[in-house]
């Protein structure tokens, strides 16, 4: 148990009392973490069965594939027959995604010890692929866990997705982690895990390694596992579980021991008052002059940890004084983030040292900016030959390099083809400028870097969309020669040629208004030249004959003698004495 000494230094120093220490010590030349890492494309669902085909076929080759759910399952098999195959000196690679949902899964290794002869002591080589949904087999006897245990191996590039591991109290295994539950002297390097393990005994609990012995290293490893530990709370010097977020404890370090540029994210729940609780390592312990684990450059950003002593809980871990913490970064100094143990074996008791300083070990990043916190990150990384070690994530928080799911996708393709694209669309036909405009609205800026091939195509898109930009056909010709057309006089011609010329407007019209790309320029031009041609053949309807007029003629009005003529009275007495000469005939008619 964890408590504050009579004096309170600056530092929330806490002490605490590790029951039947002794015993689990002895018993802790066991358990390490390996694995985790990152996803790729097709997923192999398992059907529950094992195949050893791979091996059994060239057992004597160098490196072998697991191309399948099986395969993988086979590899467990082989390492748990009655004379283990350990695989030393050999690597395995892991060629797909494989899904264990839906069948219970025994871990390779299940029953090893410390030796080449009983563990995987092999490289296992993820290849940045995905194991999703584990479930181990409920054993009383076994480890649980991807691998059980591991000695003198390498673990890399892995991603473990959606564990789901359960230890209930009859188990009699001292550790447990995700990954692995005890690793001895080997390395886990670009790892990574979620899910939740969930334990009832008083065991050593990592969310990625249950105990690392020796010198077991842990390199650019990430745990975003919730750990639940439901082990009773109880007396002191009573029994009481070691929790940490990546490893639950760690004995008797070798010269290498270390865990460098590790995260962890997830979440501890653990009931009992006398359990230790680190974010990164539960606690460090070395009863034989080992000289301790060295912890650099980690970074805990989660504030979800509870324990039944809030004083026994701190935010990267409780080691003893030969271990060593620098440049790790936690969230706030609400709590204790490191404390340094100063162990009583005689007493089985381990207490706070209250002279020891914390901001040797690094600082809260409360009040740092995302890309301040990630630059001093990466000035004490390791070398990463794939650029910088630690990236800002979606979320602002530090990732690391191969967590491609919670980075930032690169948009800058995208903004440099979204420069070429027009301010005015309206000079280009409708159709190509409605597929700039669909190419631009379908970029999606919220995709993360294990997406960036669809950026990519994004970018692509734009750039082809663009490229594909059609200009309007020159219609100013056919324009004036439509004008043209519409304002001649129609009564002036044969109804014939109008007809012919109205052939040639319409036509003209319809292309005017059609919205052709330079492309089709011919056609437009061909309806220029048909309304020229149309008003050209206009005809001209026949103009009405006029009669001449003879000037040698006379007409009934020249006839007319005028006033003053002898002709005339001549006329008008002719005419007088005619009709006196009739009027006179009548009435001698009549009187007869």
């Amino acid at each position: 148990m964890i408590r504050r000494p009579e004096t309170t230094p600056p530092l929330n120093v806490k002490t605490f009392i590790l029951t039947c220490c002794c015993t689990l010590l002895a018993l802790a030349a066991l358990v390490a973490a390996p694995v985790s890492a990152r996803a790729t494309d097709d997923i192999d669902t398992w059907d529950g069965t094992a195949d050893t085909s791979w091996y059994d076929a060239n057992p004597d080759a160098e490196t072998f594939t697991l191309d399948s759910a099986e395969d993988l399952a086979g590899l467990a098999q082989l390492t748990n027959q009655d004379t283990p195959i350990t695989f030393t000196g050999k690597t395995i690679l892991l060629a797909i995604d494989v899904d264990l949902s839906g069948h219970g899964w025994i871990a390779i290794s299940q029953n090893g010890n410390n030796s080449t002869t009983t563990s995987f002591s092999g490289t296992f080589d993820g290849q940045g692929h995905t194991i999703s949904n584990l479930k181990n087999v409920a054993s009383a006897e076994y480890r649980y866990g991807l691998f059980g245990t591991v000695h003198e191996a390498t673990i890399k590039n892995l991603n473990l997705v959606n564990a789901e591991v359960v230890v209930t109290q009859d188990s009699t295994r001292l550790e447990v982690g995700t990954i692995v539950s005890w690793s001895s002297d080997s390395i886990i390097e670009n790892c990574s895990a979620s899910g939740a393990l969930t334990c009832e005994t008083d065991n050593l609990i990592g969310g990625l390694a249950g105990q690392c012995t020796g010198s077991s290293q842990l390199i650019g490893c990430h745990s975003a596992v919730d750990v639940i530990s439901t082990y009773p709370e109880a007396e002191i010097g009573g029994h009481a579980p070691t929790v940490g977020g990546l490893v639950g404890q760690w004995e008797n370090a070798g010269n290498a021991a270390r865990i460098q540029d590790c995260a962890f994210s997830g979440s501890m729940q653990v009931t009992s008052n006398q359990a230790a609780c680190g974010g990164i390592l539960g606690a460090c312990f070395d009863f034989d002059g080992a000289p301790g684990v060295t912890i650099n450059n980690c970074l805990v950003s989660t504030t979800a940890i509870t324990c039944g002593e809030p004083d026994n809980i701190t935010y990267i871990a409780a080691v003893d004084e030969d271990g060593s913490v620098t440049n790790c970064y936690w969230p706030d100094d609400e709590r204790a983030a490191v404390v340094q143990l100063v162990v009583d074996w005689d007493q089985g008791t381990a207490s706070a040292d209250p002279n020891f300083d914390q901001t040797q070990c690094g600082s809260a990043f409360v009040g740092l900016s995302a890309d301040e916190l990630i630059n001093r990150l990466n000035a004490h990384a390791t070398a990463n030959q794939n650029g910088p070690t630690w990236c800002t994530g979606i979320n602002g928080h530090p990732v690391l390099w191969y967590q491609t799911d919670q980075i930032p996708a690169d948009y800058a393709a995208v903004d440099a083809a979204l420069t070429t694209v027009p301010s005015d669309l309206s000079p280009y036909t409708a159709a190509s400028a409605q597929a700039v405009n669909e190419a631009v609205a379908a970029v999606d800026r919220t995709l993360t870097s294990d997406r960036q091939g669809e950026v990519i195509a994004m970018a692509q898109a734009i750039e082809n969309a663009v490229a594909a930009l059609e200009k309007l056909a020159d219609c100013s010709a056919l324009n004036a020669a439509i004008e043209k057309a519409g304002a001649i006089d129609r009564t002036l011609y044969t109804d014939g040629s109008l007809a012919a010329l109205d052939q040639a407007l319409e036509a003209a019209r319809a292309g005017s208004t059609a919205g052709w790309g330079a492309s089709r320029q011919s056609d437009i031009d061909a309806l220029t030249a048909a309304l020229d041609e149309a008003l050209a053949a206009l005809e001209r309807k026949p103009e009405m004959p006029q009669k001449p007029v003879d000037e040698n003629k006379s007409t009934a009005k020249d006839k007319l003698p005028g006033t003053g003529d002898p002709a005339l009275a001549a006329l008008v007495s002719t005419t007088v004495a005619g009709a006196g000469t009739l009027c006179l005939g009548m009435r001698l008619r009549k009187r007869q």
